[in-house]
């Protein structure tokens, strides 16, 4: 009930309206990532599946009880698939030396390594889907009729490979996961809303729609034996047409450390563009 209030909408109405403009015939899988997070799993999991559409998990080492909560869910029939695995009994940013390095390569080999076995069960469950979102399931808020507005945006645009929102932090609204964003200088009209739909070599912000089609043609994958940094910017490197939805706008929480790397990148940004500014406007008065 607190999670309807939240929403703003009543829960069954929703349901029964987003899956009539999704249309009966589209098949979407969700594959969403957890470790412990018996606190919202249930009920995250339960407004994704209002839209009617296969929801793909796959669970690490979990000590606090969601291995059961996703074995009922997955008895009911809420859940397409279950991947349970046992890597270690570290968490992510335990693999990091300082707690701000948060894109270490142990944490990002290790995310994407999940990631592709979520992707995997989608690939080899022999259904023939029309989109893959990949999507961190720990949110706070998410309004369901936007990321159907998401939907029906790819459903106009063929051309599209795929469409990610601007999820930002609850409380502060500042944004969530824009570390996954390239180039660095789209961060800011992003942000700010610049306008709508703003094309990107690369984003997330924890939900990325992807169409099947264009993962099936470029044999897109999760490199978690080699990469470097964000998986996810990665993975978007097989693409050609990416873009943000600026109006889709999940809410999700986050540790005060991603605050502050956040505000020093916005500052650094902001002062390479003064400077950059600076240096054109010298350039332009010798020529004059």
């Amino acid at each position: 009930m607190q999670r309807n209030v939240l929403l703003g909408v009543d829960h069954h109405h929703m349901a029964h309206e987003s899956n009539i403009i999704l249309h009966h015939n589209m098949k979407i899988a969700f594959i969403g990532i957890v470790k412990n997070g018996a606190d919202y799993i249930q009920r995250n999991i339960e407004i994704i599946r209002s839209l009617y559409q296969d929801i793909y998990i796959v669970e690490n080492n979990s000590t606090d009880g969601t291995k059961e909560i996703l074995q009922r869910l997955k008895n009911k029939g809420t859940l397409k698939n279950v991947t349970t695995l046992d890597l270690d009994q570290k968490d992510a940013m335990s693999l990091c030396d300082y707690n701000i390095n948060s894109l270490c390569t142990n944490r990002v080999r290790r995310l994407a390594y999940i990631r592709q076995q979520g992707l995997d069960s989608v690939l080899q469950s022999g259904i023939k889907y029309d989109y893959v979102c990949m999507l961190d399931l720990d949110f706070i808020h998410v309004d369901i009729h936007e990321f159907v507005d998401v939907v029906r945006y790819m459903e106009s645009n063929k051309q599209v490979d795929g469409i990610f929102g601007m999820s930002i932090i609850d409380g502060i609204h500042l944004p969530y996961d824009y570390g996954a964003i390239k180039p660095i200088y789209k961060i800011l009209p992003v942000y700010f809303n610049i306008k709508r739909y703003i094309t990107v070599d690369s984003a997330f912000s924890g939900f990325g729609l992807y169409r099947m089609s264009s993962i099936q043609e470029t044999g897109a994958r999760y490199d978690y034996e080699n990469i470097i940094y964000i998986e996810h910017e990665h993975f978007n490197s097989y693409f050609n047409n990416l873009i943000v939805d600026t109006h889709f706008r999940p809410i999700y929480n986050i540790d005060k450390s991603n605050v502050i790397r956040f505000m020093f990148i916005l500052i650094s940004v902001f002062c390479i563009l003064l400077y950059t500014c600076h240096l054109l406007r010298r350039v332009r008065a010798s020529y004059s």
